[in-house]
């Protein structure tokens, strides 16, 4: 009898631990906050006609092989938050990255349905809560845009 109560003592422990580590048995997985994920970013304020990024301290970026769509440049700048993310208000952060197709980057918010959902193991792993997404895929997608590269399957 002594020995099943350490054990259980034990295992309370572990999970205890376990869960204050950031770790779950159970349920949906732990989103951790992994921002920064931009180096140098700029606050989006609107678009401009044909494919050119307005940010808020007036500096203008070309989305290079985008062409936005009409309804994206009549956008108010108060709504540009929820079209790039539904549930939140926070301000849309994009940087320059040649690699990217379009040479433009966001800060995406990532939502996930259930952790063991996309990582099925007795632990799952931490994941993270903001990814980088090129702008043109982003806004082709949306039907905001269309891009020169959008019959590229290979969507990063």
């Amino acid at each position: 009898m002594k020995l099943a109560y350490i054990g259980l003592l034990l295992l309370a422990t572990g999970v205890l631990t376990a869960r204050l580590a950031g770790y779950k048995l159970y349920g949906s997985a732990t989103v951790h906050d992994n921002r920064p994920v931009l180096d140098s970013p700029h606050e989006l304020m609107s678009f401009a006609a044909c494919n050119v990024v307005i940010s808020s301290d007036g500096g203008r970026f070309e989305a290079r092989g985008v062409t936005f769509a009409s309804r994206l440049l009549d956008y108010p700048a108060s709504d540009l938050p929820r079209l790039f993310n539904r549930r939140s208000e926070e301000p849309v952060l994009f940087q320059v990255d040649p690699a990217s197709p379009s040479g433009l980057v966001f800060q995406r918010r990532i939502r996930y349905f259930c952790g063991n959902t996309f990582d099925p193991t007795f632990l799952p792993r931490r994941l993270p809560a903001y990814e980088r997404a090129d702008l043109g895929y982003f806004l082709d997608g949306e039907d905001l845009a269309t891009t020169d590269y959008s019959s590229n399957s290979s969507v990063p």
